[in-house]
């Protein structure tokens, strides 16, 4: 057994994980739209972006000083739009629960009353 640390990818084994994840899933999602056509330029911008910020997370994290703070950038961008997101749910319960509390009137829009027709009396 050895006891070496054998690195295979070095700093590319997120772009391994990262990269193709992101092309399928985009290319999935826009094939849903436009077809094939639309699945291909998805799948390729969708290379490019996560190349670009695999490049500049690459380029962020080479010095030993920043890598802490970046991790605590991260943590924080997290938490924050986690917030944004949960606080923009509020709004939309408060509507949704104010909308269902209400009675519907879609059975009488679509049934009015029923009326007795008027009987035609005919005089001899």
């Amino acid at each position: 057994m050895s006891t070496t640390n054998k690195v295979h990818f070095d700093r590319l084994g997120p772009f391994l994980i990262v990269a193709p994840a992101l092309v399928v899933v985009s290319a999935i999602g826009f094939s849903t739209l436009g077809g094939f056509s639309a699945a291909l330029i998805a799948g390729t911008l969708a290379l490019g972006w996560s190349l670009l910020l695999g490049f500049i997370a690459m380029r962020l994290a080479r010095s030993e000083s920043r890598k802490a703070a970046l991790a605590n950038a991260s943590v924080f961008l997290i938490a924050l739009a986690m917030g944004l997101m949960a606080g923009g749910g509020l709004p939309y319960q408060l509507l949704l629960s104010a909308g269902l509390s209400t009675p519907s009137t879609t059975f009488t829009l679509i049934h009015p009353p029923s009326q007795t027709p008027p009987t035609c009396s005919s005089s001899p």
